[in-house]
C-alpha cells in the first residue's frame, strides 16, 4: 500500500537474507554459515521525504519505515539455491524490466554484510537483511504491478493507495 500524500514512491529491488542464528562481532567465515534462507525483497524509500531529510541534513530512515516499505517474496533455503549469487534476477514494473542483478555483482557477498552488520548491532536469530541495490531504482504508482524473478522465484506485487 502506498501512503497517503506520500509524494514519490521509489522500488529498490535486494537480495534479502534470513538469519539463522545471532550474531554479535562474528567474522567473515564464521558469517558464512549464518543465514539459511534467500529472497527477492523490495526496500521501498518516500523519495521526496528522503530527498528534504537529507537537504537538512537529518537522518532519512523515516523515509524508508512506514507500512508496507519491505516487500518481501517467499523464502528459499540456501540449500536448495546454492548458486543463487550466480543467477539473475530482475525486477519488472508493468512489463518493463527496471532492474537486473547477479548476487555475485554486489559491492559486499553476504557474508561480508553480515560480518560488517554485526561488527555494530547484535543480530538475532529471524533477521532479515536488504544486501543493496542494482542500478535503475524508480518511481511507482497505485494499480501498478511489478514482477520480481530469480531463478525458481516468481512473484507479484500490486500496488495501491492506503486506506485507513
Amino acid at each position: 500500500r502506498i501512503p497517503p500524500d506520500a509524494g514519490s514512491i521509489h522500488h529498490e529491488c535486494e537480495i534479502v537474507l534470513h538469519m539463522s542464528r545471532d550474531a554479535y562481532r562474528m567474522s567473515v567465515d564464521d558469517a558464512e554459515d549464518a543465514y539459511d534462507y534467500v529472497t527477492l525483497g523490495l526496500d521501498m524509500t518516500l523519495r521526496d521525504r528522503q530527498a528534504e531529510l537529507k537537504k537538512q541534513g537529518h537522518p532519512w530512515e523515516t523515509s524508508k519505515v512506514f507500512m508496507d516499505s519491505a516487500v518481501i517474496g517467499p523464502w528459499i533455503n540456501c540449500r536448495d539455491f546454492p548458486k543463487f549469487l550466480e543467477e539473475k534476477f530482475t525486477f519488472s514494473l508493468e512489463g518493463t524490466e527496471k532492474q537486473s542483478g547477479l548476487g555475485r555483482s554486489m559491492s559486499f557477498k553476504p557474508e561480508e554484510c553480515i560480518a560488517y552488520i554485526s561488527s555494530f548491532f547484535p543480530l538475532k536469530a529471524g533477521d532479515i537483511i536488504f544486501t543493496g541495490t542494482p542500478a535503475g531504482v524508480g518511481p511507482v504508482e497505485s494499480g501498478q504491478r511489478g514482477d520480481l524473478v530469480w531463478g525458481p522465484l516468481r512473484y507479484s506485487v500490486r500496488w495501491s493507495k492506503f486506506e485507513v
